[in-house]
């Protein structure tokens, strides 16, 4: 009996599919675990070094190993590998990677039959679920939000409602006043904005005092005249 493999490994960039661009993937990269931002800082008079743990990631790259076979299509490929967006690697295909793509890919040598070059991944330290729209979340009354992913999430967080609410997300408050019908806190921009998509200045809320979205089970209540809260979580993984 005669076995066949099924499974050609691929990735898709900016939504383009790389086996529909011609290109075959050799190589797949690894998954890896993004370096934690720590700065070390020596202490006269003390052994060792302090560790100064900043609560971030640093970026790294994922490389993926293709060929070619078909020259036609060459400067629709190298266009396409180009810039930023979102890549899905068929090793993971239920997550999503913010990457962005800067490396010099040799025309010359792709131009002899089969050649093989590298794609380079400028890759943000998290993965995303692919289905975020399935974790959109609408609350019309306090409810629990469970975070399954790995780290805390930064969302968006749409409030509908008039006059002086308070956000209240795991005990911590979130004083918003002069509400005229909704106002957006994008915990990911650093940025609040009212119904008009115009900036607004909140008393409570500092670049470091945004909603997060803690792993595990997160309260969210609220008082105040609110009609619904909309949550977009943005679950993520390192």
């Amino acid at each position: 009996m005669r076995f066949e493999t099924l499974y050609k490994p691929y990735f898709i960039f900016r939504g383009k599919n790389s086996l529909d661009m011609g290109v075959i993937v050799t190589s797949m990269p690894d998954v890896y675990k993004p370096k934690r931002r720590v700065s070390t800082q020596e202490i006269p008079g003390r052994d060792g070094v302090l560790h100064v743990d900043e609560g971030t990631y640093e970026n790294y790259n994922k490389v993926v190993e293709c060929a070619v076979v078909e020259r036609a299509n060459l400067d629709g490929i190298c266009a396409w590998l180009d810039g930023s967006g979102e890549a899905i690697f068929s090793t993971e295909p239920d997550k999503v990677y913010r990457v962005r793509v800067d490396n010099q890919i040799s025309i010359g040598k792709m131009l002899q039959y089969f050649q093989k070059f590298q794609v380079t991944f400028d890759t943000y330290p998290f993965k995303y679920s692919v289905n975020a729209v399935d974790d959109f979340v609408m609350l019309t009354k306090p409810s629990l939000l469970r975070n399954r992913g790995t780290v805390a999430a930064e969302p968006k967080i749409k409030i509908y409602g008039t006059g002086s609410v308070v956000l209240i997300i795991n005990g911590r408050k979130f004083r918003l006043d002069g509400l005229q019908k909704s106002v957006v806190l994008e915990s990911e921009m650093m940025e609040v904005l009212d119904g008009a998509g115009v900036t607004y200045t909140p008393p409570d809320l500092g670049d470091d005092l945004f909603p997060r979205l803690e792993v595990g089970n997160n309260e969210i209540s609220w008082t105040g005249n609110v009609e619904k809260i909309e949550i977009e979580p943005r679950w993520r993984w390192l």
